[in-house]
């Protein structure tokens, strides 16, 4: 209770939104997303990819901002990338997912 009000449990984040991305260079992604509409704020976002157009994705890391910029990455395959969001009341559903096709 905060003076005589009480206080609202907070509520895991609904998905990140308007997941994006930008190439700058050759092996560099860059994302960028806005906060989720609901829940109590998130703490983190974690950013997952995976280079292929099948198989499972990974963890790539997490950040407490709203982008990520992922040197490094693969030229000549297909790549796709989501972000959560998590707070202490839990993760939130996965952002859209975007797709960088090879030229």
């Amino acid at each position: 209770m905060v003076a005589g009000f009480p206080v609202a449990p907070p509520v895991a984040p609904s998905a990140p939104r308007s997941l994006q991305f930008t190439t700058p260079q050759l092996g560099v992604v860059n994302l960028s997303w806005q906060v989720p509409l609901t829940g109590s704020q998130p703490l983190t976002y974690s950013v997952y990819y995976r280079h292929s157009q099948s198989g499972a994705y990974t963890l790539w890391g997490e950040t407490s901002g709203l982008s990520a910029s992922l040197e490094a990455q693969p030229t000549g395959a297909s790549k796709s990338y989501y972000v959560t969001a998590r707070n202490p009341a839990g993760t939130s559903p996965q952002s859209n997912t975007v797709t960088i096709n090879p030229l």
